[in-house]
């Protein structure tokens, strides 16, 4: 997905970018998860407040709060969405057909059935 974006960027355009995380701020994992995903942007060019925004959506909760959190995600109108397991990829595929999905901690998602 980002090489498409990248070579796809338009001057002046502000890309949105769907952060879903499961835990809060604190969580050490989860800084260094979204330190290596803004880092790794930043050397293709992506620069927060630039030419990327990022809408961030933290919880810790039960799958009903998630599908929530996913909707409401799914309604900023995010051009990708982020998430760290394939079980929130799935909790947000139910939320969007539209919107790409980025796992960045997955294993097999064929096996999980997010295969599309």
């Amino acid at each position: 997905m980002w090489p498409s974006l990248v070579a796809a960027q338009p001057s002046g355009r502000k890309w949105k970018i769907g952060v879903f995380w499961p835990f809060d701020e604190n969580d050490r994992v989860g800084q260094e998860r979204i330190a290596a995903i803004t880092e790794t942007l930043q050397n293709l060019g992506w620069i927060e407040g630039t030419n990327v925004s990022f809408e961030e959506v933290r919880a810790k909760g039960d799958a009903a709060e998630l599908s929530e959190l996913a909707r409401r995600m799914v309604a900023t109108n995010v051009d990708v969405i982020v998430v760290a397991t394939a079980g929130q990829a799935d909790l947000v595929h139910n939320a969007t057909r539209t919107i790409p999905i980025v796992v960045c901690g997955a294993g097999d998602l064929e096996a999980t059935g997010l295969n599309c």
